[in-house]
């Protein structure tokens, strides 16, 4: 059985011209991903940054797969994303060295998060908030 952890935070997925400079603000974010082709360079953050002449989509929130995936693993991907598709959920999907993350709109989350706990293959865990969160500082 795979684990989502439902993310708390919400991402924008920014697209620049391979030209343009990566923000230093970029490099704040507790969460970024930076891809570069030779036809652009796609940005992911954890927070709504402001650049000029970028492609900006606000509004996503995420699951991470739990734990550190093998490469030799097969099938993750299709398996999270083949329910939302049969509920005509798009998603956005970007990976580490270690895992998996699937980012869906904020409009979808919800019944997202309902999909996944009626999938007999997928267990959801609610992401830890850290304690600066719980105390409200």
């Amino acid at each position: 059985m795979m684990t989502l952890i439902a993310l708390h935070d919400e991402f924008t997925i920014i697209q620049i011209d391979t030209d343009q400079p990566i923000p230093a603000s970029v490099f704040d974010c507790d969460f970024y991903s930076i891809t570069k082709t030779k036809d652009e360079i796609s940005i992911i953050v954890n927070h709504h940054i402001d650049i000029p002449s970028a492609r900006v989509s606000d509004g996503w929130k995420g699951f991470k797969v739990e734990g550190i995936l093998d490469f030799s693993l097969v099938g993750i991907i299709y398996n999270i994303i083949a329910p939302l598709k049969e509920n005509g959920i798009s998603v956005f999907v970007t990976s580490t060295y270690n895992t998996d993350y699937i980012l869906v709109k904020k409009s979808s989350f919800v019944k997202s998060i309902e999909i996944f706990e009626n999938t007999c293959s997928i267990k959801l865990k609610k992401e830890k908030q850290d304690e600066s969160d719980q105390t409200g500082t």
